[in-house]
């Protein structure tokens, strides 16, 4: 009964030879490639649902006794909620009724929805409060622009000047963009500012003035009466390293070596006689300002770390955790108590992780630390080709690494390949491989996709794929002319498509920037291309529009649109202003002349 209803499973949900071994392989960890479009997902849920049915485990029984031994981390919220939907689809289609309904509180989340999740469940054992909430955006901005300020009040009233000359050196909006560079970037890292590297201390100006010393007393070996000039500034200059070499504290030896430099006197050596000098004075010149550099460097990140600290004292008195110190604290929490990292590797007998390539080092130290050593349980999905998140702290490098443990002797995972693309035509790929393929684009092998339908219908007689190069070369044209010839070949283009059957809302323009958009959309409004509000029921976007120069609609338009006069009792109730808009029964109370 088992092989009948495991087989009726596979023949209704139509996998491939590939995606049925994933599916099947649950003993042993296992390594995925999935290309854009491979259909990773619905393979991903087919895993978990044929885990949970009988047959899929040893003699007969379920692999999975329940979902809650399945431990799913996907990249974004909307891609848990779907592998969820799909999931409890499944189930209730195999009369798995009990299953379907522990879905909803089944650990399929993004690696923050997890570690907040553990922190919650272990909160007085990690010595948290057990009420603590997730910050806001708005929340941990205003915290950290607090903690700012406070620190930098207390900091000018200190008489040791504890961040030397920064404020005097920058303004306040550039001392805030440089301190929450430094934490969005330790925020990512396994050490936290201890990962911070300053590389080799640039030379001192007590060594830098030893060095100069003997070539400007080399340069006193000119005839001073025929360079009378160039034999005096060598006398400066040798007066200037000694008393740079004289002078009692470190920055007093800059400062003067500084002055020296900045009134340019050493440019009065660039003769043959002095020109060694000259040369070195030029390093040295570099050298200052590399060591100033530096030294601004070490205070931005001392004052970022004393504002982390207050930032996280404000946080702590508030009851909040941000989303940056989750998965931190969580890896931190389950370190310092093992026996729980230990509960849950034996809890979870199914691990899998979705888009790896856009993990960061510190979420995979945190998924293995869960997973155990020998990573048993572990499934990985990625492909490093479409790592686009290194700005959040991803790391494709990170991954790669990954693989090679995944796959080396002392793992021994098991490789799947998806490279069969469900959602593009074969001429889209071909332009890929022909683009990407080459060596050295991608750092490992490409990953090259075969189509495995014919795509959406494609009207016309044009080529799918047209590459069009606007060229000019005569400098009195402006870029924004060019922009409008390119402009209106695409609205060409698209009124083309149009006329042959396409409609306009499956047409998109991609731009780096939106520099220039104007143009374009001038262009699409000539071929009558215009948007049209295809979902009044966004109320987001209706206020959008009703709020533009477009239509722009009174206050008490909107208060109007937004209020129900209930006609059983009477009373005012909110309503979706697409309702006032759209239906008779539910017309505005009052209604302006423009609306």
């Amino acid at each position: 009964a088992h092989d009948v209803r495991k087989e009726a499973l596979m023949a209704r949900v139509t996998l491939e030879a590939k995606q049925e071994r994933i599916v099947r392989t649950l003993e042993g960890p296992l390594f995925v490639s999935a290309g854009a479009g491979s259909g990773k997902t619905f393979t991903l849920t087919q895993r978990i649902a044929w885990a949970l049915m009988p047959g899929s485990g040893a003699d007969g029984a379920p692999f999975l006794s329940s979902i809650d031994e399945a431990l799913v981390i996907t990249f974004t919220n909307k891609a848990a909620g779907e592998i969820k939907d799909r999931i409890r689809q499944t189930l209730r289609a195999e009369g798995m009724q009990a299953e379907a309904l522990k879905v909803d509180s089944a650990w399929v989340s993004t690696i923050h929805g997890m570690c907040n999740r553990i922190l919650h469940e272990h909160a007085l054992e990690f010595g948290l409060d057990p009420a603590f909430e997730l910050a806001s955006d708005n929340d941990a901005a205003d915290a950290r622009l607090e903690a700012l300020n406070r620190v930098v009040a207390r900091a000018k009233e200190a008489p040791e000047r504890p961040y030397g000359d920064l404020f005097s050196q920058l303004d306040a909006n550039k001392i805030d963009a440089q301190v929450s560079h430094v934490l969005d970037m330790v925020s990512h890292e396994p050490k936290g500012f201890d990962a911070i590297s300053f590389g080799p201390a640039p030379a001192a100006a007590g060594e830098i003035a030893r060095e100069l010393l003997p070539l400007a007393e080399a340069a006193l070996d000119n005839d001073p009466e025929k360079h009378e000039v160039q034999y005096a500034a060598a006398e400066r200059a040798v007066e200037t390293f000694n008393a740079v070499l004289a002078a009692p504290t470190e920055e007093d030896q800059e400062r003067i070596l500084q002055e020296f430099i900045d009134g340019k006197n050493y440019k009065q050596y660039n003769t043959k006689p002095s020109r060694p000098l000259w040369k070195a004075l030029g390093h040295a010149a570099t050298e200052l300002e590399l060591a100033g550099t530096t030294r601004r460097l070490h205070e931005i990140v001392r004052l970022a770390h004393d504002v982390e600290s207050a930032y996280r004292d404000l946080l702590a008195a508030r009851g909040l955790i941000d989303m940056a110190s989750l998965v931190p604290l969580t890896l931190a929490a389950l370190r310092s108590h093992p026996a729980i990292a230990a509960a849950y590797t034996d809890r979870f007998k199914l691990i899998m992780v979705d888009e790896f390539q856009d993990t960061s080092q510190l979420q995979i130290d945190m998924i293995e630390c869960i997973a155990g050593t020998d990573k048993r349980h572990l499934c990985t999905v990625g492909d490093s080709q479409q790592s686009i998140y290194r700005f959040q702290g991803a790391d494709v490098g990170v991954y790669l690494q990954h693989k090679r443990d995944m796959l080396s002797d002392g793992v021994g995972a098991h490789i799947e390949h998806l490279v069969d693309n469900f959602r593009s035509h074969g001429d889209i790929l071909a332009f890929v491989r022909r683009v990407c393929g080459q060596p050295g684009y991608f750092i490992e092998d490409f990953l090259d996709l075969q189509a495995a339908t014919e795509g959406r219908t494609y009207h016309g007689s044009a080529p799918r794929i047209e590459l069009a190069l606007t060229t000019y070369t005569d400098r009195a044209t402006s870029v924004d002319a060019a922009r409008a010839t390119e402009a209106a070949h695409i609205a060409d283009r698209f009124a083309a498509l149009r006329d042959a059957g396409h409609k306009a809302n499956d047409m998109v323009i991609l731009m780096g920037t939106t520099t220039g958009s104007d143009i374009y959309a001038e262009a699409l409004i000539c071929q009558n291309l215009l948007n049209v509000l295809a979902n009044p029921y966004d109320s987001e976007s209706l206020l959008v529009v009703f709020t533009s120069d477009l239509l722009p609609v009174s206050s008490d338009d909107l208060l109007y649109l937004s209020t129900y006069l209930d006609p059983a009792t009477g009373r005012p109730t909110r309503q979706n202003p697409a309702l006032g808009l759209l239906r008779s029964d539910r017309a505005p109370l009052h209604a302006s002349p423009l609306l």
